[in-house]
């Protein structure tokens, strides 16, 4: 392992997937020095027929030593090239074909996968996000936050309360200025709904035109954010930043069988990680009533997926 690693990326070009895999890449390349190439599956996808030859495109390469592969429509790409260049394979989520196929796979635990040599369970997918506890220098906290998805089949979209809620949230301390930004998920009444509320200190931003900035720096940067429930993925990158963090209620799509990401929203409230609006309003919440047990210093997933998968390397390769 003392060479440059090698190593091949399947991917499907979801921002999803390439925002888990660029956060673990990221941290392999700290701890190893590394070769990356990146394949696009929609362009560059194995197939059945590539077992019995290897396309010239890929032989002429630097043969991998790692292979990782998100979304579904990798694996078989991940699997096959693993067997005809005898690669290490990972994938980051539960695997569509038999785990057996893979040598390592990196889930969140939500998938509801064992943790095992072959398996580590994350707390949530995998970012970007750098806490702030790296930074030598620790950044100003000064900003507040409120990111908003839309409708989803783990909760209901009541689009009408949530304004009402971030009404209330804003008129409970005028003196904060929140910074409140929409996503592609996020119907396209929202933002003109709040608009007509005037509230002095909500400033609106809108995805499609990059006037909100880089989430990872607003997140990095903010004391207190709000998340609808539905957007896990910036739920756990607020609380890899170390941002106190609160999620708004939202009615639940199956009132009476909640799916696996309710409940581990639901978890994530219970254990006080985060706090719930409900919660919010009882307490009569400032910024500093947030209990935090999930800490910049503790959540980076990113960060112990890469020494994990490493360690597991090595132990792969005195085997």
């Amino acid at each position: 392992m003392a060479r440059k690693l090698v190593i091949w990326i399947f991917h499907d070009a979801r921002p999803g997937h390439l925002s888990q895999l660029e956060g673990l890449v990221s941290r392999l390349s700290f701890h190893q020095n590394c070769s990356i190439r990146w394949f696009n599956v929609s362009k560059q996808k194995l197939s059945i027929q590539h077992l019995f030859y290897i396309p010239k495109a890929l032989k002429r390469l630097t043969a991998p030593d790692l292979i990782l592969g998100a979304g579904h429509s990798t694996h078989l790409s991940v699997l096959i090239a693993g067997i005809k260049f005898k690669a290490f394979t990972a994938l980051i989520m539960k695997p569509s074909l038999p785990s057996c196929f893979f040598d390592a796979i990196i889930c969140p635990k939500h998938d509801g996968l064992v943790d095992s040599n072959k398996v580590l369970s994350t707390l949530g997918a995998i970012n970007k996000i750098i806490p702030a506890s790296a930074y030598a220098e620790a950044p100003k906290r000064n900003k507040y936050l409120m990111l908003i998805g839309g409708p989803s089949k783990h909760f209901i979209f009541d689009e009408i309360k949530l304004i009402k809620h971030i009404q209330e949230i804003c008129q409970a301390d005028t003196s904060k200025a929140w910074h409140l930004s929409d996503s592609p998920r996020t119907p396209i009444s929202f933002i003109p709904a709040l608009q007509k509320l005037s509230l002095s200190n909500l400033n609106l931003y809108s995805y499609t035109d990059d006037s909100f900035g880089k989430l990872n720096e607003a997140l990095i940067q903010s004391n207190f954010t709000w998340v609808t429930p539905d957007s896990m993925s910036m739920l756990y990158e607020s609380l890899t930043a170390g941002s106190r963090t609160a999620v708004f209620d939202m009615p639940l799509s199956k009132e009476y069988k909640p799916s696996r990401i309710a409940k581990q929203v639901q978890e994530l409230i219970s254990t006080e990680t985060v706090i719930s609006f409900t919660s919010w309003r009882l307490q009569k919440a400032q910024t500093s009533s947030l209990k935090q047990t999930q800490t910049a210093s503790t959540l980076w997933e990113a960060e112990r997926a890469a020494l994990w998968l490493l360690k597991r390397l090595k132990e792969n390769c005195k085997q």
